[in-house]
């Protein structure tokens, strides 16, 4: 159960800094091309 639990724990954490990532390379890219426009 412990261990079951980590690995669920682990993969929470991966899914979450990876949406994290995207949402800040997508208001990097909106900010980028707002000071184009």
């Amino acid at each position: 159960m412990g261990e079951l639990l980590n690995f669920f724990g682990q993969t929470l954490l991966l899914c979450f800094s990876s949406t994290m990532v995207l949402v800040f390379m997508s208001h990097i890219i909106i900010m980028d091309y707002k000071e184009k426009v």
